[in-house]
């Protein structure tokens, strides 16, 4: 199987390859639990560069787009499927409201603010007080939803700075 071109995948070639070590360890099967259908650690480019993952990105890309893809579909299609897909898929387990016609960055903002919101509405008033403290915001009285308002805002930030800043 080869990779197939995902312009929402391309930004990993520009990443520095110790930037890359976390995702590589996530696709060979964290803390030794190696994946079945894992392929990338077989391969003569992972054996000859590990851990210079930067010399086998093209692996890289193509077992991330098999992880996110169902393993016999995957066979079937002759390999995996593209970020937006995998991204829908994970949105759809979470039941988070969205539409396929959106643009991944927007259904990524949807997706981290589920997850924020889901964390936030069971966590204690003392522990909502400990991150307003570490944030050195000037009040501790915050509720979960203004918490989750000021990340909103806070990633429209970083977003926009990317995004004139690439």
């Amino acid at each position: 199987m080869a990779y197939k071109y995902d312009q929402d995948l391309e930004f990993l070639r520009k990443m520095r390859s110790n930037e890359l070590n976390e995702l590589v360890e996530i696709l060979k099967g964290k803390g030794g639990n190696n994946r079945i259908s894992e392929e990338m650690t077989g391969n003569k480019l992972f054996k000859q560069y590990y851990p210079n993952h930067k010399k086998y990105i093209n692996l890289i890309l193509e077992e991330l787009q098999c992880y996110g893809g169902n393993t016999f579909a995957n066979i079937f299609r002759d390999g995996g499927v593209l970020y937006k897909k995998i991204l829908c898929n994970v949105c759809d387990k979470m039941k988070v409201k969205y539409n396929k016609s959106q643009n991944v960055r927007y259904i990524e903002d949807l997706l981290l603010t589920k997850i924020l919101s889901d964390t936030l509405k069971n966590i204690k008033a003392e522990d909502l007080k400990t991150i307003s403290k570490d944030l050195k915001l000037k009040t501790t009285d915050f509720t979960p939803m203004l918490l989750l308002l000021l990340y909103k805002q806070l990633l429209e930030v970083v977003v926009f700075y990317f995004t004139k800043n690439p």
